[in-house]
């Protein structure tokens, strides 16, 4: 979990003439994912090593379907 402790004194710094609304939320549901979501923590950086199996993106420039998951080499 990020430490939130530090938000409000940095934007009372950085803004001492505004006023902010801070939302926080720290719900445990955020953690639960399907096998093949995207997510960075998951992902190696080379070939092999046990990755998981990931669906594929997309590129938001090209449209085109982008593997996520390298092949072993």
């Amino acid at each position: 979990m990020p430490n939130i402790q530090f938000a409000i004194p940095i934007f009372e710094s950085a803004s001492p003439d505004c006023q902010g609304l801070f939302l926080f939320d720290n719900a445990t549901s955020h953690s639960v994912y399907t096998k093949d979501a995207l997510q960075a923590s998951a992902m190696n950086l080379r070939p092999g090593e046990g990755q998981a199996l990931l669906r594929p993106g997309i590129n938001p420039l090209t449209s085109a379907i982008q593997s996520i998951v390298m092949p072993d080499s």
